[in-house]
């Protein structure tokens, strides 16, 4: 892991960050995810020779939620190569809880992958890269939190100086929320697919601290 960290603020008019209970009309939890804020930083440089680890995130803003109803399709089944979905046969409006006005104080740490970095880089130089790209403001695609529809602008913070007390002052046991997914049996050929992993989080006066709580690595965490 390299010793300097990553601090970057993220702020969108909409974020939703999916719960998995939700099989049709979509809904947020009250605060991001860890995949989801990866994701988020990986859309402004990413390399297969490190990882990105979220560590914790200060919520500036109330939590405000608003539903937002959506042309959506009434059939589940993807349709197969050569053939086509018609929506104009099968839409139905849905409904999804967005979260407004949201802007999340990030960071986060570099950890290396022996096993993918090529010999002529180091973690040095992924961190030099990555800063610079959240500095001037750059980024290999446009950033966005939970969906793709909700685009996020980000620009850099020092984490070291905020003071707690800049946050949305929530406090409040969010339960089990959707971590990750570990691909370990599945590159192993011992499961057909990822298994999900859930963590029981917390949010302490906005803070959310990734690196507590217990991880779960089944579907069956409610």
């Amino acid at each position: 892991m390299y010793s300097d960290l990553v601090g970057v603020e993220f702020s969108a008019d909409y974020a939703l960050f999916s719960r998995p209970e939700f099989q049709v009309d979509k809904g947020s939890y009250p605060a991001p995810t860890f995949a989801a804020l990866r994701n988020a930083i990986q859309s402004i440089y990413w390399h297969p020779g490190f990882n990105i680890i979220p560590l914790a995130c200060l919520c500036r803003n109330p939590v405000v939620e608003e539903n937002i109803a959506t042309n959506g399709l009434n059939i589940r089944k993807k349709a197969e190569v050569g053939t086509y979905v018609y929506a104009g046969l099968n839409r139905m409006q849905r409904t999804q809880r967005f979260l407004r006005n949201v802007k999340y104080d990030v960071v986060v740490a570099l950890v290396s992958r022996p096993d993918a970095m090529p010999g002529d880089k180091c973690l040095k130089s992924y961190y030099e890269q990555l800063t610079r790209h959240i500095h001037d403001g750059t980024s290999y695609r446009a950033p966005y939190l939970g969906v793709g529809e909700c685009l996020a602008s980000f620009r850099p913070v020092d984490f070291s100086k905020l003071d707690i007390s800049d946050g949305n002052g929530m406090t409040r046991d969010i339960g089990w929320m959707a971590f990750d997914y570990d691909y370990t049996q599945m590159n192993r050929g011992e499961a057909k697919g990822p298994i999900a992993m859930f963590q029981k989080t917390r949010i302490e006066q906005g803070l959310i601290d990734y690196t507590k709580g217990e991880i779960r690595r089944d579907s069956s965490a409610p």
